[in-house]
């Protein structure tokens, strides 16, 4: 059985009122941004193990099938490869611009020349295999509801959705590369998004104890918080339970 998190097969159940309430909170979220509302970023908190990474696949998967909207997931460290050191809080907003239009662009470029083409590593797609082409890929994001001409207007749409995962295991070196001397380096980043001064929507996860590191003080008043608890007994009971192979 594969335990890993995956849009192709999203296994997020609601195990309790806490876990239907924060993917409810992130449903609402992301349509509040699709339909033009100003909204915060999400700072998704929980220990190893709860399900912060199974909760933004079960959200990029509602944005790409449900809302015909792009979105790209990404752990923090290979975002950092491809942002500059020693920048100003303000020319990170425009970076993280310049990364998703090239995200996009990249897609657009694989439709073009061939759907059936291998898709580039450097495509922020979580769970992506070597062989996997965009018809491929997608249609077991989509399942049944995938049109390779619709996928088309899709890419065209002006916002996207980054969800950026493991952000508490790289944050040191985010610190390092962005100027800051209130230990908030996504503070210009945070305020655009909510203001809508930028294309893209903001998913981020954090692991529990890093979270009061990592996302004190400015930074904290710039997100929506939404927490994630391990599974109780109970819970582990109830899915054994409504376990297909269960006796």
């Amino acid at each position: 059985m594969n335990y890993t998190a995956t849009p192709r097969n999203v296994q997020w159940q609601d195990l309790s009122n806490q876990h239907k309430n924060a993917r409810e909170r992130l449903k609402m979220s992301l349509e509040e941004f699709i339909n033009g509302i100003n909204v915060p970023p999400i700072a998704i908190v929980g220990p190893y193990g709860s399900g912060k990474s199974e909760l933004m696949c079960w959200g990029l998967q509602e944005v790409w099938k449900e809302h015909k909207i792009p979105a790209f997931m990404v752990h923090l460290e290979k975002l950092l490869k491809e942002i500059p050191d020693n920048i100003d809080p303000s020319d990170f907003v425009d970076i993280l611009e310049g990364i998703v239009g090239k995200q996009l662009s990249d897609l657009q470029e694989l439709i073009d020349v061939d759907s059936e083409k291998a898709i580039p590593s450097k495509i922020y797609l979580p769970d992506m295999r070597s062989d996997d082409t965009l018809t491929s890929y997608f249609k077991e994001i989509y399942k049944d509801t995938f049109n390779l001409s619709d996928f088309k207007e899709t890419l065209q749409s002006k916002k996207v959705v980054l969800f950026i995962d493991e952000m508490e295991q790289k944050y040191s070196e985010l610190l390092q590369k962005v100027k800051v001397s209130d230990k908030a380096p996504l503070r210009e980043v945070l305020e655009s998004v909510e203001k809508r001064l930028t294309s893209y929507y903001l998913v981020m996860s954090f692991g529990l104890t890093s979270a009061y590191e990592t996302i004190s003080g400015a930074d904290e008043r710039r997100v929506q918080t939404i927490y994630i608890s391990l599974p109780t007994p109970k819970n582990f009971a109830s899915i054994v339970k409504n376990s297909p192979n269960a006796n």
